[in-house]
C-alpha cells in the first residue's frame, strides 16, 4: 500500500483512520462587498463590434455605472461615448471602442462623484476592465485617447486627495454574476443604443432595485433585455416609416 506522506502511514501502522487529505480546491471568488459607509460604483463601457476602431471611429459605444451605499441605490447614469471636441459631456475620447467606453465610465463615476455625491467619506470604483483601472491609476501609460486617459487620472488624484486617500478601485469580474456589474453593464447598452440619462438635476431617478437574490438578478437582466429588444423594434419601425 502506498501513502502519500509519513502521517498516513504512521496512522495506518496504528490503525487510526487515515487523515483526510487537503482540498485542492480554490474558494469560490467571492463578488466585492462595500464596507459600511462607502459609495461603491459599480462601472462599466462597451462598443458594438469593436473592430476596426481606428478606421471606424463613430461605431455605437457606450459607457454606464450605478452607485449604491449600504444597500441603497443612489444613482443610474448612462450615455454614448462622444468624440466631438465641441460637445458639453466631451472628456477627450479619440474613437469609439470597448476602452474607450471603459474609461468614459470612470470619469462619468469620478464626475458624480465630485459634483454630485459630493461627500468626503470613502468610496470605491467598483471596475471590470484592468486596462481601465491601470489607466486611472498611472500605472499604465496612455498610447491612445490620451486626453481621455488624462481626465480621468486627474479626476481620480483630485477626487482622491478631496477624500483624504479613501477612495480605492476594486476589481469585479466582468459577467461573473454580480448583479450590479451586470446592472452596469446593462445601462451601457443604453449608450450604445444612443440613449442619455443627463447629468445632476436632468438625470431620472434610479429603477434598479438590489436584488436579494441571484435569481432576482436574473429576472431584472430578463427584464432590461426585454426592454431593449422593444426599443429596437420601435427604432426599426421609425427607419421603416421613415424610408
Amino acid at each position: 500500500k502506498k501513502f502519500k506522506s509519513q502521517s498516513e502511514a504512521a496512522a495506518f501502522v496504528r490503525g487510526s483512520p487515515v487523515p483526510a487529505r487537503s482540498s485542492t480546491t480554490k474558494p469560490k471568488r467571492t463578488t466585492y462587498k462595500p464596507p459600511k459607509g462607502t459609495v461603491a460604483v459599480y462601472t462599466d463601457g462597451g462598443c458594438r463590434g469593436n473592430q476596426n476602431v481606428d478606421a471606424k471611429r463613430d461605431q455605437p459605444a457606450g459607457w454606464g455605472f450605478i452607485a449604491v451605499r449600504d444597500g441603497k441605490v443612489l444613482a443610474e447614469r448612462w450615455g454614448p461615448v462622444v468624440i466631438d471636441a465641441t460637445a458639453p459631456h466631451y472628456l477627450g475620447a479619440e474613437k469609439k471602442s470597448n476602452n474607450t467606453g471603459e474609461l468614459s465610465g470612470v470619469a462619468e463615476a469620478l464626475l458624480w462623484l465630485r459634483d454630485e455625491e459630493g461627500g468626503d467619506g470613502p468610496a470605491a470604483l467598483c471596475y471590470d476592465s484592468t486596462y481601465a483601472a491601470n489607466i486611472t491609476s498611472g500605472a499604465f501609460r496612455a498610447h491612445k485617447n490620451v486626453d481621455l486617459a488624462k481626465t480621468c487620472r486627474d479626476l481620480y488624484c483630485s477626487e482622491g486627495t478631496r477624500r483624504k486617500r479613501k477612495l480605492a478601485l476594486e476589481h469585479v469580474k466582468g459577467h461573473s454574476g454580480d448583479p450590479l456589474n451586470e446592472r452596469a453593464d446593462a445601462l451601457v447598452q443604453r449608450g450604445v443604443a444612443g440613449e442619455a440619462s443627463g447629468r445632476g438635476s436632468a438625470a431620472p431617478a434610479p429603477e434598479f432595485e438590489l436584488p436579494s437574490s441571484t435569481i432576482d438578478a436574473a429576472t431584472a437582466a430578463a427584464i432590461e433585455q426585454k426592454r431593449l429588444a422593444a426599443l429596437a423594434r420601435r427604432d426599426s419601425k421609425k427607419r421603416a416609416a421613415a424610408s
